[in-house]
């Protein structure tokens, strides 16, 4: 209970900095790099959907669905209150397995802190929306 709390503050703190400062804040950013500590915020945040897509850079398959997704969850997108974490799968092979990932071109959708559903591979349009509607 007390962890949640001061996680929330942590957040609250973050958004009003980067209020503050100008700079982009998970809050103002529908999509942005993984950090752990505004990531721990995002998903101790009630009612808050996080999705979590693990990519590399070399991907061609990666790079497709990352831009189906911004496109989703990007300001006047279908999803806009969605924060989407990019985080390199090499780099974060222990939160992948966490969330019961276990390979790039993966994503795992959180709500309310638990993980709700998985997806492998997919790029289409139709289906990530369908994956992103299952947080509801």
């Amino acid at each position: 209970m007390m962890k949640n709390f001061i996680l929330q503050i942590a957040f609250a703190f973050l958004v009003t900095i980067g209020s503050i400062s100008g700079f982009t804040t998970v809050a103002q950013a529908s999509s942005v790099d993984f950090d752990q500590a505004a990531y721990e915020a995002a998903i101790a945040t009630e009612g808050q959907t996080v999705v979590v897509r693990f990519y590399e850079t070399w991907c061609p398959s990666c790079t497709a669905q990352g831009r189906t997704m911004e496109t989703l969850v990007s300001d006047g997108g279908s999803h806009e209150n969605v924060i989407m974490f990019n985080a390199v799968y090499s780099t974060h092979r222990d939160l992948a397995r966490s969330l019961g990932i276990n390979r790039r071109t993966s994503m795992a959708l959180i709500h309310n802190g638990e993980v709700t559903s998985t997806i492998v591979g997919e790029t289409r349009a139709a289906q990530l929306t369908e994956f992103l509607n299952r947080a509801q």
